[in-house]
């Protein structure tokens, strides 16, 4: 068993997942991180098989796409066909940035099960708070309404977008919380990730001006947190698709290690959320990725 592995077999959630914000939706009696409902014996949104092996590439469900908006805010759904009950994954894009930035990234995750929905947050040029707090209210609220939702939720954020899904996780608490190359604002995100008591990853590429030299390692996570760098990687390889804007000021993009984002990601919302993703969190993929330099960890 791996270091992150048994520190998940043996952290307890306190206070539903840790969050200091009510930790439910009206009539929802679900404790963040816990993994199953009252009386039930089997994995949410598992027909009685076991848990697909989380591999590369793409998973095994065709994904269905709607847009649509919530509060008035655009957003994108990514439903895995064939799953009648799933986690829902909110994603969250850069300051000054879409959605669209997050579309093949977020199909791909789908594409393994989980119900994603990626959002334009309400205040894409700063205003970290009010995208926390639509995050951890109305997006939420909307994604555990949704007929697949078994009623546990993660949070990914890209940039700024990592820090209001770390101000969303203090809230109300997660069942998993995915940071890419997260950035700090006015010390929020450091003051917050003490609250957030969810399985967490931060992906973290090279410190550079796009990601204010990268202080969104310097959190300290109240739960299980595993911190891995992709060398070499610039603040755009974290989005998936970019363009030549984010490449012209942050750096080009580089698809093999988009590719390495999207499929740690992918695997720590798995291994978290529904299991089979083992070999990716610390054990013989990760060990054989460290090992060919595609990432890195202590």
């Amino acid at each position: 068993m791996g270091l992150v592995a048994a520190l998940l077999a043996c952290t307890a959630p306190v206070d539903g997942a840790g969050g200091t914000g009510d930790s439910s939706v009206p009539g929802d009696t679900h404790d963040p991180g816990d993994s199953s409902d009252p009386g039930d014996s089997s994995d949410p949104g598992d027909s009685g098989e076991p848990p697909l092996a989380y591999d590369e590439g793409d998973g095994p469900y065709d994904v269905a796409t709607d847009d649509g908006t919530v509060s008035g805010q655009g957003v994108t759904w990514f439903t895995p066909r064939g799953v009648s009950a799933a986690p829902v994954v909110m994603w969250a894009h850069g300051f000054a940035r879409s959605r669209a930035f997050h579309e093949d990234a977020a199909r791909h995750a789908a594409s393994w099960g989980l119900v994603v929905v990626t959002v334009d947050l309400p205040e894409p040029y700063g205003g970290h708070e009010a995208n926390g707090a639509f995050l951890a209210g109305e997006l939420r609220t909307a994604a555990l309404a949704r007929p697949e939702a078994d009623g546990r939720w993660a949070f990914v954020g890209h940039s700024a977008g990592g820090l209001a899904a770390v101000l969303a996780a203090a809230e109300v608490g997660a069942d998993a919380v995915v940071g890419l190359d997260a950035v700090d604002y006015d010390d929020l995100g450091r003051d917050a990730a003490r609250q957030v008591t969810a399985p967490t990853l931060r992906l973290v590429g090279e410190p550079s001006t796009c990601n204010a030299s990268g202080n969104g390692r310097d959190w300290n996570l109240g739960g299980t947190d595993w911190l891995v760098e992709v060398p070499r990687a610039s603040h755009c390889d974290f989005e998936n698709p970019t363009d030549t804007l984010c490449s012209a000021v942050c750096g080009s993009a580089d698809a093999a290690r988009q590719e390495v984002v999207g499929e740690y990601a992918t695997a720590w919302l798995v291994y978290t959320l529904i299991g089979g993703a083992e070999a990716w969190i610390e054990g013989a993929e990760a060990q054989a990725d460290r090992q060919g330099g595609r990432i890195d960890y202590d």
